[in-house]
């Protein structure tokens, strides 16, 4: 918009004084255009701003809500899970460690089936209250899991500190710590993979948006067929490939987990022995 108000002004120097009106109102009209310009990117600026704040995040917990559904501690298999959750896997064969740094402010001990109802009951019933009652498991194969914690990208500030605050005790003490999220409803995929400390790849993609997309692909992605995407726009032509690979099918984060630790949907045909977690 300068350079164009910069060769207006030329030309108005330049204009003899019956085209003065003409060209006042092209001026005004870019004026206008400037101006809308402006606030588009002021509003865009200030939006960063806010996602960057770190008392833009309001409190969460960890905690059991008086009307939570039953628990029991009768040791029972692995249940699976992963459609419409959220769920880390934690590169231990020690859950209670994973406990100590999640600080709950409220513990029970819950078999698979019931821990997980109740973390799919307060992601989805008690979201709205910054509420979750992630479910411990017993190990599994080396990895632990932590099902129905915050997303790791959403459309909104809130949850995404939420994960960042979570995770950031869990990936500063374990060797390797993923990150996993299917939501069909509105085509909600995520993944992310920690190792030695940091985070090397964080993808999140939602209703036709990438939310997020730090890292280079990695080989497990390829090897399921996954467009690489560049930042955080769809380039000419990627988006139908995106859609083409299946890209947010809600099992590709379950994919990708069966490639990087333990798919959860297949825990029930493990043979693995009854126990509880918290």
């Amino acid at each position: 918009p300068g350079t164009r108000l910069s060769a207006l002004a030329w030309g108005l120097r330049q204009t003899p004084s019956g085209g003065i009106c003409r060209q006042t109102a092209a001026l005004m009209h870019l004026l206008e255009d400037f101006m809308t310009w402006l606030r588009q990117w002021l509003a865009a600026w200030l939006s960063k701003r806010e996602r960057a704040a770190p008392d833009a995040c309001p409190a969460f917990a960890l905690r059991i809500p008086a009307d939570h559904p039953p628990l029991d501690d009768t040791p029972d298999h692995p249940a699976d899970f992963g459609l419409k959750a959220c769920w880390l896997a934690v590169k231990t064969a020690e859950p209670e460690q994973v406990l100590t740094l999640l600080k709950a402010q409220d513990v029970r001990r819950a078999n698979w089936q019931s821990g997980i109802d109740t973390a799919y009951w307060a992601c989805h019933e008690k979201y709205q209250e910054n509420i979750y009652v992630p479910f411990i498991s017993p190990p599994v194969r080396g990895w632990v899991f932590v099902v129905g914690v915050p997303p790791l990208e959403a459309a909104h500030l809130p949850t995404t500190q939420h994960f960042e605050t979570l995770t950031a005790p869990l990936v500063a003490h374990f060797p390797e710590v993923q990150a996993f999220g299917s939501y069909r409803v509105v085509d909600y995929v995520a993944w992310a993979k920690a190792v030695d400390g940091q985070w090397l790849r964080c993808f999140a993609y939602a209703d036709g948006e990438i939310l997020q997309n730090e890292g280079a692909q990695i080989a497990e992605e390829r090897q399921l067929g996954l467009t690489e995407l560049h930042g955080l726009e769809f380039a000419e032509g990627e988006f139908e490939a995106w859609v083409d690979c299946d890209g947010s099918d809600e099992f590709m984060p379950l994919k990708l987990a069966g490639l990087w630790s333990v798919n959860p949907d297949d825990l029930p045909e493990m043979d693995i022995a009854p126990g509880i977690g918290w």
